[in-house]
C-alpha cells in the first residue's frame, strides 16, 4: 500500500468527475471532502499532531488542530450517551417525566 500525503498540490482528479465505489454506486467526492475524512481517520486511530502534520502537509499545529477538536467534540458527545444509557431506568424515568432529560 503506498501512503501518500494529502498536501494540497495531490491531485485526486478533476472535482467534477464521478468515483465508482466500491459497492457500485456512484459518488462526487472532493479532494477537500477525502482529504478532512482521512485526517479524522487518522485522529481517530491515536495519531499525534505531528503525525497528522506530516500526512497531511499542514505547517502549523493551528491547523491540524480543527481536525483534533472536532473528533474530541464526538468523542465527548459519544461518552456523554454512553453515559446517559448507564443510568438507572427508574432515574431516566423520573428525570423525563420533569422535562429535564434528554
Amino acid at each position: 500500500m503506498v501512503l501518500l500525503a494529502l498536501t494540497s498540490t495531490t491531485r485526486v482528479g478533476s472535482t467534477n468527475q464521478p468515483v465508482v465505489c466500491e459497492d457500485g454506486k456512484t459518488r462526487n467526492y472532493r479532494a477537500h471532502g477525502l482529504r478532512k475524512a482521512a485526517l479524522n481517520q487518522l485522529v481517530h486511530a491515536g495519531c499525534t499532531a505531528p503525525e497528522i502534520m506530516a500526512v497531511s502537509g499542514h505547517a502549523t499545529l493551528s491547523e491540524v488542530q480543527v481536525y483534533l477538536n472536532e473528533v474530541e467534540q464526538d468523542q465527548l458527545a459519544e461518552a456523554a450517551m454512553v453515559k446517559r444509557a448507564a443510568r438507572p431506568k427508574r432515574a431516566q424515568a423520573v428525570t423525563d417525566v420533569y422535562g429535564k432529560g434528554d
